[in-house]
Formats: C-alpha cells, sequence, structure tokens
C-alpha cells in the first residue's frame, strides 16, 4: 500500500504525543518494504531510506527482502531474542491484510512491540478495497483486541486516502504490559465479527 504524507503525519504525531523520544533515540520495526508516496517532497523512495537518513534505529521485515527488509514470513511466529520486546513502535501500513494467517501475524506484531510501545496501523476499512489483499477490518476489531491485550487506543479514526471510495482505518494503540498475546480461540471469536476474508486472491 506504502505511505501517503497523511499515514507519516498520522505517524509523526504519535511519537510526539507518547513516545516522546528523539527520532535518533527510537526504535522502529516497519511491516513490509514501504515506498512513499508522490506527495512527499523529499528525495527518499522508501520509509526505510528516510528514517535511516534521520538516524533512528529501523528494520523492516519482509517476504521478499527488498529495499533492504530482511526476509520473515509474518505467516511464522518471530523467535528472533534480538526482535522480541525491543521495538518502541510496530508500523502495519497496509501489511496485514495481506497475511494469511491473522492470529500468527498480530501475534508477532504484539510481541516485537516492548511494553509502553506504540502500535501504528493504517488498514483497508472492510470491504472498501475490492480484491486488495486476503482481508479487511472492522474498527471494531480493534476495539476488541485492545481490550482483550492491554492496549490503550491513542487514537481510531476512518479516512479516505486513496482515492474515492477507498477508505483506511487509522488506529495507534499503545502498549501496556507484557502479557502474552490473546488465544487462538479468542481471537477467532473476535475476527469472526470484526474482519472480512476477500477469499484467495
Amino acid at each position: 500500500m506504502g505511505i501517503a504524507l497523511a499515514d507519516f503525519e498520522f505517524l509523526h504525531k504519535n511519537i510526539l504525543q507518547k513516545v516522546q523520544k528523539d527520532y535518533r533515540q527510537i526504535k522502529i520495526l516497519e511491516l513490509g518494504n514501504q515506498h512513499l508516496h508522490k506527495d512527499f517532497e523529499i528525495e527518499h523512495e522508501t520509509s526505510k531510506q528516510y528514517f535511516d537518513f534521520v538516524g533512528s534505529f529501523h528494520v523492516s521485515i519482509d517476504l521478499n527482502g527488498k529495499d533492504g527488509a530482511i526476509p520473515i514470513n509474518l505467516n511464522n511466529l518471530i523467535e528472533d531474542n534480538d526482535f522480541i520486546g525491543s521495538f518502541d513502535i510496530v508500523t502495519n501500513f497496509g501489511t496485514t491484510e495481506h497475511v494469511t494467517n491473522q492470529y500468527m501475524c498480530w501475534t508477532n506484531i504484539h510481541n516485537l512491540c516492548r511494553k509502553g510501545g506504540l502500535f501504528i496501523n493504517v488498514v483497508p476499512k472492510n470491504r472498501d478495497w475490492p480484491g486488495h489483499g486476503y482481508y479487511h477490518y472492522k474498527k471494531s476489531f480493534f476495539s476488541s483486541i485492545a481490550d482483550m491485550n492491554d492496549y490503550t487506543i491513542i487514537k481510531r479514526e476512518i479516512n479516505v486516502s486513496r482515492g474515492k471510495g477507498k477508505y483506511l482505518i487509522n488506529c495507534s494503540m499503545v502498549k501496556n504490559s507484557d502479557n502474552e498475546f490473546m488465544s487462538k480461540d479468542d481471537f477467532r471469536k473476535v475476527t469472526k465479527e470484526s474482519i472480512y476474508k476477500l477469499g484467495k486472491k
């Protein structure tokens, strides 16, 4: 999906308000090798290039291994001790909807973020992106996983930022504790009502 200027502003505001660290002190884990949209007036093509330039510790993970991304499959449990619980921010700019194993994907997101860290999500709103990805989300998805995992929702809104009728859910959340991610059975109950499955591409 990539990162539009509005998405980056959403990230920046959350960093200033909640993380309260200089960019050079922030550890960022990015899902996908994200490219910056043309509405950015900077010379960098990818967000990795930008965050490296400003001095952040930045890691991107993408199965394709492109643009400096580490080739990791989010369908599988990530067990690298250098990654678990070590990131101030985990960003999900339109990546999770492409992962078939939703439970494992969101488990990884939970595990990679440190206690007190921030999740930034910009994902397709339910059924508004025909043919895009495997899953679309309802706003209630984030309320449910926040309740079940001791997250605090900072901001949750619906925006149009990719053309007519293509709505996105923007949601930022703080991870309050180092508890384990919710059970697979509980996740299944939540997603039954709050995730729409598009089926195979």
